[in-house]
């Protein structure tokens, strides 16, 4: 009988159940023989099995059966088989066990990738051992492809595998439970999977003036936290679940380093609702107090147990349990309620939470108690899913029963199971946390912890000294308390190398103020503790005055190198007691210290300053009161400058004049220093006979005075000119000469005439046309060279054209590619750099061009359309065509022929679709010139207007035939060809059956109701084109309905 997935029932538990659709079985023909067809559910993936032994194993490899964790035994031929199993699972377990029952060799698949394929080996058994534990849940892809490079490469891997295969040799009824096997395993477990032997806090607790919020940072496992006031009144409470720990790499599993702990449910928050004292209490569900908290979580985690369980060697089943988490909250109750109530389990989990009992003899307990409650438990499940069957029963059993006999042939891999997250967490985190605190005045405190022995108070202290109170901190809380660090006012620091403070200890702590302003400084000194808690607060009492005031401006500005300049600033005791001082002065200004300076109460003191530059540079720094009511400072500053310097003003860039004329300009000279400037002379350097000066050339300047000499430019050649004047003096040799620039030009120009524009040149070809170059001048005119673009030459490139003459040139264009050729013709010359340069440019073209609309678009099959294709012969000799190449679906009116010099012929190129598809390719014309720009993309789709019905089909004659006439019972086709983007319906009712696995099927989806003689099953067309499916009808017969174009009645029947 055939069976197919129900797939109500495949969304619980994803469990695969099977039911027939209809009682007769569906039959083909298959080399004259009747072969029940295997009926392929789309739901699942189907997965070859291939089993290998080692050889001289005492028993023949087809009789042992092959299942997954959930699905029948399936025999063996040849050591092949085929099951079926979960669409994209991250991980399936699958068996091959003897004909006792008991498990042979394993593998581990995942339907993620596309292999659907599956090897059983010695190998893949050691692997599967070794990750199918709940460490491997912790895991990315790729720290588990990592995590098995990484066992391959162990020495103790390969004693594992041959423990396992000595154990199948040996014909053992269960092979997996011999002491080699497992002390093997046990070897590899403890290289791979370390244990955890210390958490830090789970728990991260953020307590504000208005809202407290616990965020569960560290356990897989749940809290649930509760609010209660100082009266031990409840408030409520809150579950913050357990986080979803990911290693993305297996060296980080080793090391413990989480790369991703997600989960958006893990924090909580309560609303603080007034001051007072109030209590956050957290548990586990490892109390057993009967408290709202600790049901809640032993709900939680009870269901994490069991979806751990239900989902040990499938990854899809956890993720589906998973999906459905809201209501199979109630699975947890129920495990809780019924399991947690079984004195077996009672004394079980106490012992497991004490560290008594291991993981693995936890879950051991767990799955035997929830074997014998199935039914309960698979009820409550059921409940969660949209339907369910009888059979689930018997799938769910044979599951406990695989579930079991994997735990009997592993119960000694505790150190496996030890490694859970969740289960190790919630044994190996604190079932009970606790945290009080209490909200007085805004503010958060905690209840007990530190003490500070009173306020300190440091009163007024001079700035820039130091104080110093010792105070007395008590542990008056009933644990060991530990400060991390203190909050204190600013400028206030305090020195205590030990926090760990142990039950009633005291310490003493010194508090230092120093003060850097004039301000008060008071603030409150508090005591931090994990997670900002503050452990103790108390009050500092700080002020930081002046014992004396600084006034005054000791910005000297520029002074003369070697000079001095004097100013003062005031010292003023405010203080009721004599004050001493000392002071420091900066480098430049006077003495470097002066002491044994005694300033009277209340007297005010004036100290001079002389600054002395020694060197033309800047000076700057603090002088510095030191006194023994504190220290001071106060800033100076200044500028060496030299006792006499020059400065030349004036724009001598005299720019273009013609020669023979002149252009002049004034510059001053001016005497910035402190000293008369002698000069002697002016001169200039490099433009000796072009340049002149008039005016002051020779004389004194005195301090602060400028002279103003008058330059004149002359040139005498056509070019440019550019030097120095020269002021020689006796003070100043930096700053005593001054640029002078100028061009002299012609006053005639250049002439560049012709036209340069060549036009379209066929490559490999030329044309030449002249330019006429003219000197306007009155100078003879040099011509250096012509700069001509990429494709153009001259036939005259350098000499002299006399004053008033002229030079014909015939510039030729030789394009050797077809592109556009652009650019300048310079004329490089001794006269003019302005009117020296002309546009060129021309086309560079191939002899045979392609011109023409060939892209047809839709044409219907069977008819044709024409277009023209116009050949075009730019060149000046014969194209001689031999022939025009067109691909499929396309002719040509003319195909070989000559194209005389600059004409062209017209080509009708017809298009004649035959089938629906796009055609498409190159036209392309072989010639006797061109055999590059010879071709011309052409494209065109075959269509279909209207709906088509052939006569026969793959399967038989076509039922959609109107024109055929054979009714009698057999295989028949149901074949359409349907116009593009249109799609068919087809309803069939009666007596008939269809047959699957060609592949066609794709072509229609199917709804189907009815059965028997009156089945009705309704085709709807997944593409346009050719669709086609195989029908069997019986003798009864069939109608069939036919809509097209989405039609809502039968466009026609029959």
């Amino acid at each position: 009988m055939k069976r197919i997935i129900d797939l109500s029932i495949r969304i619980l538990l994803s469990f695969t159940f099977l039911f027939c659709i209809n009682s007769c079985n569906i039959e083909k023909v298959q080399d004259e023989k009747l072969v029940e067809e295997e009926v392929i559910n789309p739901n699942l993936d189907p997965i070859n099995v291939l089993v290998e032994l080692p050889e001289d194993v005492p028993f023949n490899v087809d009789q042992l059966t092959v299942s997954s964790a959930f699905s029948e035994d399936k025999p063996l031929t040849n050591g092949e088989g085929f099951i079926q199993t979960f669409k994209n699972s991250t991980s399936e377990l699958i068996f091959a066990s003897n004909p006792e029952g008991n498990i042979v060799l394993l593998a581990n698949t995942s339907t993620k990738n596309t292999s659907f394929e599956v090897k059983l080996s010695i190998e893949s058994t050691a692997m599967t051992l070794i990750m199918m534990h709940p460490w491997t849940f912790d895991l990315s892809d790729i720290a588990k492809a990592e995590a098995q490079s990484f066992i391959k490469n162990l020495p103790e891997f390969i004693e594992f595998t041959e423990a396992i295969k000595g154990s199948i040799l040996t014909g053992e009824f269960s092979p997996l439970q011999s002491e080699e096997v497992l002390n093997a395993l046990i070897k590899v477990q403890n290289l791979v999977a370390k244990t955890i032997e210390k958490y830090k806090q789970p728990l991260f607790f953020k307590i504000e003036p208005q809202k407290a919020t616990i965020t569960n940072k560290e356990s897989s496992a749940a809290y649930s936290v509760g609010l209660y006031d100082g009266n031990n009144e409840y408030f409520g409470h809150k579950l913050a679940v357990g986080i979803e720990k990911l290693y993305y790499f297996f060296p980080d599993f080793q090391n413990f380093a989480i790369g991703s702990t997600s989960n958006e449910n893990s924090t909580v928050n309560f609303n603080i609702p007034s001051e007072g004292r109030w209590v956050l209490k957290a548990k586990s569900g490892l109390s057993f107090d009967g408290s709202l908290e600790n049901q809640q979580a032993a709900y939680h985690n009870s269901l994490l147990v069991l979806q751990n369980i239900l989902s040990m060697f499938s990854g899809k089943l956890k993720e589906l349990l998973s999906q459905a988490a809201n209501c199979t909250v109630s699975s947890g109750e129920w495990l809780y309620k019924y399991v947690f109530g079984t004195l077996t389990f009672e004394n079980s989990i106490k012992k497991y939470s004490k560290g008594e009992i291991t993981e693995y003899e936890l879950l051991k307990v767990t799955v035997k108690l929830m074997q014998q409650g199935y039914e309960k438990l698979l009820k409550t499940i059921k409940s969660c899913f949209p339907s369910s069957d009888e059979t689930v029963k018997e799938m769910l059993d044979g599951y406990f029963v695989k579930l079991l006999k994997l735990f009997d042939a592993t119960y000694k891999l505790i150190t496996a199971f030890n490694t859970g997250a969740m289960l190790a967490d919630w044994k190996q985190f604190k079932s009970e946390i606790e945290l009080c605190f209490i909200k007085q005045d805004g503010e958060i405190i905690a209840c007990e912890g530190l003490q500070f022995e009173g306020p300190i108070d440091f009163g007024e202290v001079l700035v820039g000294q130091v104080a110093t109170k010792e105070i007395t901190i008590t542990n008056i809380d009933e644990f060991e308390v530990e400060v991390l660090e203190f909050n204190l006012p600013e400028r206030c620091y305090i020195e205590l190398e030990d926090k760990v403070f142990q039950v009633g200890e005291s310490k003493n702590a010194t508090v230092t103020f120093e003060p850097l302003n004039a301000q008060d400084y008071s603030g409150n000194i508090r005591a931090i503790g994990f997670q900002g808690q503050t452990l103790a607060i108390t009050t500092v009492s700080a002020i930081g005055v002046e014992g004396f005031e600084l006034q005054g401006d000791l910005n000297f500005g520029e002074v003369p190198i070697n000079e001095s300049k004097t100013k003062s600033f005031t010292i003023k005791n405010t203080l009721s007691s004599a004050m001493s001082a000392t002071i420091s002065f900066p480098l430049g200004f006077g003495d470097s210290v002066q002491t044994g300076l005694v300033i009277q109460p209340n007297e005010t003191i004036s100290v001079d300053v002389v600054f002395t530059p020694e060197l033309a540079q800047e000076y700057s720094g603090n002088i510095i009161v030191d006194t023994n009511f504190g220290l001071q400072t106060l800033g100076a500053a200044g500028t060496g400058v030299l006792a006499g310097t020059m400065q030349i003003t004036g724009n001598t860039d005299f720019g273009e004049v013609v020669i023979g004329d002149d252009n002049a300009g004034n510059i001053s000279i001016i005497n910035n220093g402190q000293i008369p400037i002698n000069v002697s002379s002016i001169e200039f350097i490099n433009v000796l006979g072009t340049f002149a000066a008039d005016g002051f050339l020779s004389g004194v300047i005195n301090a602060g005075e400028s002279k103003t000499v008058l330059i004149k430019f002359t040139p005498a050649e056509v070019r440019t000119y550019s030097g120095f004047l020269v002021v020689n003096n006796d003070v100043d040799q930096g700053n005593n000469t001054h640029p002078v620039t100028g061009v002299g030009i012609d006053n005639g120009t250049i002439n560049l005439s012709g036209n340069m524009n060549f036009g379209d040149v066929v490559i490999n070809g030329s044309k030449s046309q002249d330019l006429l170059i003219t000197n306007n001048s009155q100078t003879a005119m040099t011509v250096s060279s012509l700069e001509l673009p990429n494709g153009f030459t001259s036939d005259w490139n350098s000499g002299t054209i006399q004053p008033n003459g002229s030079q014909n040139i015939l510039v030729t264009f030789s394009p050797n590619n077809v592109q556009q050729y652009s650019g300048s013709l310079v004329v490089n010359n001794n006269i003019d750099s302005v009117n020296n340069t002309i546009a060129i440019s021309g086309n560079g073209i191939s002899q045979l061009a392609l011109s023409g609309d060939l892209e047809f678009g839709d044409i219907e099959i069977n008819t044709s359309e024409g277009r023209t294709l116009k050949l075009i012969n730019n060149g000046n000799t014969f194209i001689n065509v031999a022939s025009i190449d067109l691909p499929e679906g396309f002719t040509a009116d003319w195909t070989s022929g000559v194209i005389l010099a600059n004409a062209s012929q017209d080509v009708i190129i017809t298009f004649s679709p035959t089938e629906v598809k796009s055609y498409s390719g190159d036209v392309i014309v072989n010639n006797d010139v061109d055999n590059i720009d010879n071709h011309m993309s052409i494209s065109g789709n075959g269509v279909i207007l209207d709906y088509v019905y052939p006569l026969n089909g793959l399967y038989g004659p076509n039922v959609l035939n109107l024109d055929n006439t054979n009714t009698s019972a057999g295989n028949f086709s149901m074949h359409a060809i349907i116009p593009s983007g249109k799609a068919l319906k087809v309803k069939v009712s009666g007596s008939f059956s269809y047959v699957t696995g060609h592949s066609t099927d794709g072509d229609w989806t199917r709804v189907q109701s009815g059965g028997g003689s009156n089945l009705i099953v309704e085709f709807t067309s997944t593409k346009d084109g050719n669709v086609d499916f195989h029908l069997l009808i019986n003798p009864a017969g069939v109608t069939i309905e036919v809509y097209e174009n989405g039609d809502t009645t039968p466009t026609w029947t029959r």
